[in-house]
């Protein structure tokens, strides 16, 4: 599902491309082609491709100086239940397993080198029924994988998607017409990422982020994610694109809720506050810095 996306010229030929970000997906590029109007999928180019993730938000901007355009990707982040990686991905299969007519759902994932449904017993009987008499007891569901519940024909006319990537991260332009991408520091991981704000906070003459999220709305088994009160990261310098968390006492920020979306409102006077719009909540708004104005 597509979550995010955003026009850019990331290759400087003077024409829009499109960047697209989103779960279950890789951060696609489309480029426009000679003539305008027509798009090609050129993610396996931009070096894209294996990125799979639970993507959540895509900003762009120049990053480290360099005059191009580079993006910066809010994702589930690493403080989740679910862990993925490119060996060792989440999986989400799609099915008639009970043999119904309808589609069940099944999220697995990886513990010590092998993958299992998040799913337990009751959940798994609960959705599909068929399974009790497989499995009457605790003991003989045990530690099942899905390739034990499902037999191999079942799981292969399933319909399966992937993630590899839950860090929230940066994509470095390369200049070349390929990105490298690259994780936000670990105190931007705690949460998922679902709203970025870009500009020169701190007066440094270098780019910041401040970045908000937090998700409510999971099954127990997760816990809702709420580890976020909201995160200024603070551009590095050296050209190479890095961040570092600014602790919350300095940067006195204290963003509460589940942030969906920020931007700038500029007053009468010409300064500008910053608008925080929060699921199930009011407007924030946040005065930054007088250099960041």
């Amino acid at each position: 599902m597509v979550t995010s996306a955003a026009w850019v010229d990331y290759d400087h030929d003077g024409r829009l491309d499109l960047i697209v970000a989103g779960e279950w997906m890789p951060i696609r590029v489309f480029h426009q082609e000679n003539g305008g109007g027509r798009f090609v999928d050129r993610t396996r180019e931009a070096g894209l491709a294996g990125t799979e993730g639970w993507w959540n938000t895509v900003t762009t901007a120049d990053l480290n100086g360099d005059g191009r355009p580079d993006l910066v990707l809010g994702n589930l982040g690493l403080n989740s239940y679910v862990r993925a990686s490119p060996t060792e991905p989440a999986r989400f299969y799609v099915g008639d397993f009970g043999h119904n007519g309808t589609l069940e759902q099944i999220l697995t994932f990886y513990k010590h080198g092998v993958s299992y449904p998040v799913a337990g017993r009751d959940e798994l009987i609960s959705l599909i029924p068929r399974l009790r008499n497989r499995y009457p007891s605790y003991a003989d569901f045990g530690a099942s994988r899905i390739e034990d519940i499902f037999p191999a024909s079942e799981l292969a006319r399933a319909t399966v998607r992937e993630a590899r990537v839950f860090a929230s991260s940066v994509a470095l332009n390369n200049g070349n017409g390929t990105f490298t991408l690259q994780p936000l520091p670990v105190e931007a991981q705690f949460a998922p990422i679902r709203a970025v704000l870009v500009a020169d906070f701190d007066g440094d003459g270098r780019p910041d982020l401040l970045v908000g999220g937090n998700l409510y709305g999971v099954p127990p088994v997760f816990g809702r994610y709420d580890a976020s009160y909201g995160l200024l990261l603070s551009g590095r310098g050296g050209g190479d694109g890095r961040f570092e968390a600014v602790d919350m006492e300095k940067s006195n920020l204290v963003i509460e809720g589940q942030v969906r979306h920020m931007g700038w409102l500029r007053q009468a006077d010409g300064s500008r506050l910053i608008v925080i719009a929060r699921n199930d909540d009011k407007l924030q708004f946040v005065r930054p810095l007088r250099h960041s104005q």
